[in-house]
């Protein structure tokens, strides 16, 4: 029960802004019926099925969309003078999911249209050998299984892959940090890892980013560990160091009292909170970080992600995307100042800013389901689009 109100409770914070979002009038023009629309619709996507993105692609192909790079995207968004004839888009994935690699880049091939695609360069593989993809296998049965490499062992693409379809020029790379951080933000325990704790199907990602007793940072899934309120690295709050003695005590007494077996008890959360009540931890200052050493965390968190790109790509990386869609002041200024042209976040701005925005620093995006309700040929309506994504 405790795993399904979790995921409940992520699905609420994931929509809630595209929620928001929908009655606030802050989505494209195009959403609310729109045709002949000015703004550039900027798509998100994470991963792609086959052959649901064959469909998308085709949709596009026969109402005469143009899709564009993260350059030129940029480009029309500081050109005063510039004016969408309703047909230039732009298609982002996030993450670097190894569908990108098996069923859209191909796809691109075939439709001729172009993705921004931002990558993790922490969590890449170098990689072997180049992974099939669709055009390797004949049955639809087969591309369909392809389509299911997001959830296997090797989730994401690797740097072959990667190289490959860069230099194809079909798929534009750009930053989305290095390792998708979560970091404890307060004292405040409001779950224990457990054996059914969602920590994501790649880099234990859902697992906020703790300091081992050699002071190196982990995800590692171990048994017992108190999960405190969090947050994104890129939030702008500061991050708040858990005791080390006391992750090790929860976990020594999960160990001693019988490892997974311990939590098939009811009481299994309160005995954990009896160990809690019992370590006593002496908060202060030194608690958390100060505000230049948050500042220092997020530098070195998207400049190495810049650095590591342009080394692996011979490219220059001037584009970045929010992980958790959420961004601050801070980190847009130190994006700013290392570089970067432009920022993608997800439906609304991520932080407090009132009112639109058409700074490149803070693109808008909208969720890939709503490519089908763009103006044209076998348009879906919005209700349309609202059904199929609550039946999802």
């Amino acid at each position: 029960m405790a795993a399904f109100i979790g995921k409940i409770k992520r699905a609420y914070e994931k929509n809630k802004a595209e929620a928001q979002a929908l009655v606030t009038g802050r989505m494209p023009s195009f959403v609310y019926g729109v045709k002949q629309f000015k703004d550039i619709p900027v798509f998100c996507f994470h991963l792609a099925k086959f052959p649901a993105f064959e469909n998308q692609l085709q949709f596009l192909n026969k109402n005469g969309y143009r899709t564009l790079t993260s350059d030129e995207l940029f480009e029309r968004l500081v050109d005063k003078d510039y004016k969408n004839d309703g047909k230039e888009i732009v298609l982002t994935f996030d993450d670097g999911m190894a569908s990108v690699w098996t069923v859209v880049y191909p796809l691109l091939k075939k439709y001729n249209h172009k993705i921004v695609s931002f990558i993790l360069p922490g969590l890449m593989d170098e990689g072997k050998a180049l992974g099939d993809n669709i055009d390797d296998v004949n049955s639809e049965k087969e591309k369909v299984a392809l389509s299911e490499r997001d959830f296997s062992d090797n989730p994401l693409c690797n740097w072959k892959e990667i190289i490959e379809m860069h230099e194809s020029g079909f798929v534009d790379f750009q930053s989305h940090g290095m390792v998708h951080s979560l970091i404890s933000v307060s004292p405040k325990i409001i779950d224990f890892i457990h054996p059914k704790f969602d920590t994501y199907h790649y880099g234990n990602i859902f697992i906020p980013v703790y300091r081992d007793a050699e002071s190196k940072d982990s995800r590692e899934k171990i048994l017992g560990h108190p999960v405190y309120k969090y947050a994104t690295r890129l939030s702008g709050k500061q991050r708040y160091f858990d005791s080390v003695d006391l992750r090790q005590a929860c976990a020594r007494f999960v160990k001693a009292n019988g490892g997974e077996d311990f939590f098939e008890a009811r009481t299994w959360r309160s005995r954990l909170k009896d160990v809690v009540r019992k370590h006593e931890v002496v908060l202060d200052t030194k608690n958390y970080e100060s505000t230049e050493q948050m500042r220092q965390e997020i530098i070195g968190e998207v400049k190495k992600s810049k650095v590591e790109i342009e080394k692996k790509l011979n490219k220059m990386v001037s584009h970045f995307c929010f992980p958790w869609f959420v961004g601050s002041d801070v980190s847009v200024a130190v994006l700013k100042e290392i570089g970067y042209l432009s920022a993608h976040l997800g439906e609304t701005n991520g932080f407090k800013k009132s009112g639109r925005t058409d700074s490149p620093l803070l693109i808008n995006r909208v969720q890939a389901e709503y490519l089908l309700a763009l103006p044209g040929d076998g348009s879906h309506s919005l209700f349309q689009v609202l059904k199929s994504k609550i039946i999802r």
